[in-house]
């Protein structure tokens, strides 16, 4: 079984560097590369960079539902 699970964004990170990308950053695939590499110590998955309840809460219903119907769900 497959599930798409879409929530609203918390904007509680877990990171929050001086320097975080802005919209200029995804005007040239070079220039976001660069900045990518700039913040790649702040990399993480989605699952894990929030931090707002809304998501905790819901990453509880994620992980209850992978430990019953297996990780790829």
């Amino acid at each position: 079984m497959k599930m798409l699970v879409i929530t609203s964004c918390t904007g509680e990170k877990r990171y929050h560097p001086a320097n975080q990308l802005v919209q200029d950053d995804f005007s040239d695939t070079e220039r976001l590369a660069a900045r990518e590499k700039e913040l790649s110590e702040f990399a993480c998955p989605a699952g894990e960079m929030y931090t707002g309840m809304q998501h905790l809460r819901l990453m509880e219903g994620v992980r209850t539902l992978r430990e019953h119907f297996g990780a790829r769900c």
